[in-house]
């Protein structure tokens, strides 16, 4: 073996020894040529194992999740102070003038009532919204009364599966009893017993055919996580069991208490198992009576549908923010004094129509932010909203304010129409003079309990909001170092309902359940890590020549 080993080397030695000696002499030669070859099959093997072996092409998602708290959708914009100026006290609805509780030169405070226009349809609209408040929140009652009744079948399917085999064992053995010599058709046909006596054995066999189905469904069903439906069924088939077995109950007492009072000899005694099987009878029927009335209660109260408290709360939410904003337009009828000042003119009597004028002047000293906002912007602010003011003059300032004025009526300035907003400041501070420039955040709607994402994370397709989630959840333990996640699995849309948002976050009216996992963002290879960086956002939109845009804040827990 070791010669045959050593004619093969020397076989391969022979042929190959020449061209290698070649191989190294030429590369002794030229030692930079051969290097630079080596680096170049080197970083090809390399780049080829890399390759092979990189996640750079496979897509990594980022996740967040369904957050509750207040959002608060605000515009934001900048201005210029001023004051010593007449204000057009305008309405932003039309209608029939009901009441003027002013004249001209007459003092007023801020918050006096100037005019009323009629308010009929705006208070229908108060009502029904109110009416819909009590209906949601009713319907969040009863999802959690139905909640609770969950819990309550359980408990007494248990309970009622503890004593109900010991009194259909004992149906069971009365009635072997009743088919005993004792009983016999010779020894009671002649008292008419016999009747009574074959009702008793066929109603026990209904009892237990019963019994029977019921007990098997309960044993194969999983009844501590059974859902509501689960629970129904399995109530309806232990309130047919119960309800058979007190008829047996009653049918066999019935018979016994004949055979004692009728079919025995004057004076006789009373056997003893006469006796004892009346007495299990009567504690028999007191329990098969208490159990029925839990199974109607829980029959009653539990739903043959599964309930999501989730959305009965979110019906709330929503029946809330409608109420709210009937009432935000039912102020709108009544047009008040912003701030305490003069009327200058009175525009309008009783029964004339309130429409794009103004009802009445108001002449005061007080400073106000005097603002323009785009038409888009507008459409979002009322008469009332709260502002936060700040002063490029006065680092460190904060005042706050109300929407005081808001003109219906727009101007175009170079094909974009702009509306005047003015905002009474709440506290004048001595250092604030007119004509200083004033930056604004008017909060233009506060829903509180809301259900929000991360804005980025929504998407529109052909007028339909959606949000992307992994159905199950995907265990975020195996995130890389970027705090993305790589799957062969896709995520599916989730279709969603929006509300209102801010600069980074959006209110979710119905599609998702707080807690709930979301994709908030993705990523394919090397953008992987850019993605992994917090998104930004910034305000957009001019109005006139002042910058305005969709702004806010998110409060959570709030």
């Amino acid at each position: 073996m070791a010669t045959t080993f050593y004619q093969l080397w020397h076989s391969a030695r022979s042929t190959f020894g020449p061209g290698i000696a070649r191989v190294r002499g030429y590369a002794g030669k030229h030692k930079v040529l051969t290097a630079v070859v080596a680096i170049v099959v080197l970083g090809g093997a390399w780049y080829a194992y890399g390759a092979a072996t990189s996640t750079a092409g496979e897509t990594r998602y980022y996740f967040g999740t369904v957050a509750r708290g207040t959002i608060v959708s605000a515009v934001t914009g900048s201005g210029q102070i001023t004051a010593n100026q007449t204000l057009s006290l305008t309405p932003q609805v039309s209608g029939q003038v009901t009441y003027v509780g002013v004249t001209p030169g007459e003092k007023v405070a801020a918050g006096t009532l100037i005019a009323e226009i009629d308010p009929t349809d705006a208070l229908k609209t108060v009502r029904d919204a109110q009416t819909s408040l009590e209906s949601a929140q009713l319907s969040l009652q009863k999802t959690e009364q139905s909640a609770n009744a969950v819990e309550s079948s359980r408990t007494d399917l248990v309970n009622l599966y503890l004593d109900l085999p010991d009194v259909v064992t004992g149906l069971e053995n009365i009635a072997d009893r009743l088919s005993g010599n004792q009983f016999l058709p010779n020894n009671i046909g002649t008292h008419g017993g016999e009747a009574y006596r074959q009702q008793a054995l066929s109603d026990n066999t209904a009892a237990q055919s019963a019994y029977t189905v019921a007990l098997a469904a309960y044993q194969n069903a999983d009844v501590p996580d059974a859902d509501a439906s689960q629970l129904a069924a399995l109530l309806a088939n232990a309130q047919k069991a119960v309800t058979l077995a007190q008829t047996a109950v009653g049918s066999a007492n019935i018979f016994l208490t004949w055979y004692q009072n009728s079919a025995l000899t004057p004076g006789a005694p009373v056997p003893a198992s006469v006796t004892s099987d009346l007495a299990t009878l009567s504690s028999d029927a007191s329990k098969l009576s208490s159990h029925n009335s839990a199974l109607l209660s829980d029959t009653n109260s539990l739903s043959t549908e599964p309930l999501d408290q989730a959305s009965s709360e979110l019906s709330v939410t929503q029946a809330k923010n409608a109420l709210q904003d009937a009432e935000n337009t039912l102020a709108k009828y009544y047009i008040r004094a912003p701030f305490d000042g003069t009327i200058g003119a009175v525009n309008v009597h009783t029964y004339d129509q309130a429409g794009s004028g103004a009802v009445a002047t108001l002449i005061t000293a007080k400073q106000i932010a005097d603002l323009s906002v785009n038409e888009v912007d507008a459409a979002k602010i009322a008469v009332g909203d709260k502002a936060t003011l700040t002063f490029d003059a006065i680092p460190g300032l904060t005042l706050t304010g109300t929407v005081a004025i808001l003109n219906p009526v727009g101007t175009v300035t170079q094909g974009v129409v702009s509306y005047d907003v003015q905002i009474s400041l709440d506290a004048q501070d001595a250092r604030v003079k007119t004509g200083m420039s004033v930056n604004a955040s008017i909060e233009s709607a506060v829903h509180e309990g809301a259900l929000f994402v991360p804005s980025g994370a929504v998407k529109t397709t052909n007028g339909q909001s959606y949000v992307l989630a992994f159905v199950p959840p995907l265990a975020t333990t195996t995130a890389d170092a970027t705090g993305g996640v790589v799957t062969a699995a896709a995520p599916a849309r989730v279709p969603v309902a929006v509300g209102i948002s801010d600069d980074l976050n959006t209110e979710i009216l119905s599609g998702l359940s707080e807690g709930q996992q979301i994709v908030v963002r993705s990523a394919a290879g090397a953008g992987a890590a850019a993605a992994a960086a917090p998104a930004t956002r910034t305000g957009g939109a001019t109005g006139g020549n002042r910058g305005f845009g969709g702004g806010g804040a998110v409060r959570i827990g709030g």
